[in-house]
């Protein structure tokens, strides 16, 4: 029997309705997995917001309290209670805020900085301990090596320094390295360490039977025995390794008072020493003159500082020097009578090369022994002396090269120069770095 038009429409319409009701169902349960999707994963972003805020909010406390610390160190002397902590301190363009507490682990010397981080529900905690970092850390540093390039300056009137080289290079000839100390109340007593940050072949040169008794670190990822050149019978007792990281040191800040004082030109006279705190445009002792030092001076330079042939420069039994170079170089000529100190202790004649400095070369080889420490991360530093050397020596290079045809000599590192103790020296280089951190 056939089915009429009007059955046929019937059961079409019959079969419709079911079917639109299910995908009616179909796409609301879709709609709502995707609303709950959206949902979640909107909540999830929030969360990793809160937790990176979180995160960024906790560094910057931790980094807030360390510039604190290291802004104290220039108030004399250095007092823990001048250093406070924070509560709920807004990070600023965030949704954030940040509280730390810094404790004292050992005393004047290692810290411990716990910053916590809050954005909504979130919380990160930075937990380190930081301990004092110094200038003379090693006996001697060549700091150079792997300098970003820079776009290339305009004119200056007068012209910038000399562009650095790659250097790291270190070079021992006719010295032995041991150490002593000045003041053994104030004594470093762990081991030496010789240190550069180059990693390439025959970086290090050690020459002429030296005995070294001192590890020696090379550049991160250089292999020791093609860094370093032993030549002549020359001898390490210590250990030789590559370094995990490249060091940096800090540049030298001059004092707020010394850097403000008003300019003058230095002017030689006979018989009268130099005393007090002076800012000079040039340091230049005249041929066959000797310029003395007495009491606790201190002297900026703005330019160049040059003993001449024949000339001297005397630090008397009570005195003491710090001297800053501002200009290119600091030269004690060959033909001079030397850079003497008299009072035969190191941390009285410190000698600090601004960034602009790129040579510090001092020939004391009509003198006799050299007490003092060099510090300038920027120059090619270079000692010459007839007798031994007292002290330490950092630079972008470092030469230790004794006298030609003379007896071998020591440098004497002195241990006293290294800080363990914020207390111990008045040095600028000094800083409070990183020991060990945790994140939670």
């Amino acid at each position: 029997m056939k089915m009429t038009n009007k059955q046929s429409g019937r059961k079409r319409r019959g079969f419709v309705l079911p079917l639109t009701v299910a995908m009616i169902v179909l796409l609301t349960v879709m709609g709502l997995s995707l609303q709950r999707l959206g949902s979640s994963t909107r909540m999830q972003a929030a969360w990793a917001t809160s937790q990176i805020t979180a995160t960024a909010a906790a560094d910057a406390g931790f980094t807030k309290a360390i510039y604190e610390m290291n802004k104290n160190l220039n108030v004399k002397p250095w007092n823990f209670s001048n250093v406070t902590d924070a509560v709920d301190v807004a990070l600023t363009n965030a949704n954030a805020d940040y509280t730390y507490t810094i404790e004292e682990i050992v005393e004047d010397s290692e810290y411990r900085i716990t910053s916590i981080g809050q954005s909504a529900w979130a919380a990160k905690t930075v937990s380190a301990a930081v301990k004092v970092q110094g200038g003379f850390d090693y006996p001697i540093f060549a700091q150079g090596y792997a300098l970003p390039k820079s776009p290339k300056a305009p004119k200056q009137n007068p012209p910038p320094p000399k562009p650095l080289k790659k250097g790291g290079k270190l070079e021992i000839k006719g010295y032995n390295v041991d150490s002593y100390s000045s003041d053994p109340s104030q004594a470093y007593s762990g081991t030496i360490e010789i240190r550069t940050n180059n990693k390439h072949k025959k970086s290090v040169k050690l020459r002429e039977d030296v005995v070294i008794n001192a590890d020696i670190v090379v550049g991160p990822g250089g292999d020791p025995n093609k860094v370093i050149e032993m030549k002549n019978g020359a001898v390490v007792t210590g250990d030789a390794y590559a370094a995990t990281e490249r060091r940096e040191i800090l540049s030298v800040t001059l004092p707020v008072n010394l850097d403000n004082k008003p300019l003058q030109e230095y002017e030689y006279r006979d018989n009268v020493p130099i005393a007090g705190v002076n800012k000079y445009e040039e340091l230049k002792i005249p041929n066959g003159k000797v310029q003395e030092i007495n009491g606790n001076c201190v002297i900026y330079v703005v330019g160049n500082v040059k003993v001449e042939d024949n000339a001297q420069l005397i630090l008397t039994e009570n005195a003491s020097l710090t001297l800053y170079v501002g200009g290119e170089k600091l030269e004690v000529k060959k033909k001079s009578g030397g850079l003497i100190n008299e009072t035969q202790d190191p941390k009285k004649l410190l000698i600090y090369g601004l960034d602009d400095c790129r040579k510090v070369k001092i020939e004391n080889e009509n003198a006799d022994d050299f007490y003092g420490a060099v510090y300038a991360p920027f120059a090619k530093v270079e000692m010459k002396t007839n007798g031994d050397l007292y002290g330490a020596f950092v630079g972008w290079d470092v030469k230790l090269k004794k006298k030609k045809g003379g007896e071998p000599g020591t440098f004497y590192f002195d241990r006293s120069l290294r800080m363990d103790n914020v207390l111990a020296t008045d040095d600028l280089a000094v800083r409070f770095v990183v020991k060990r951190w945790r994140e939670e």
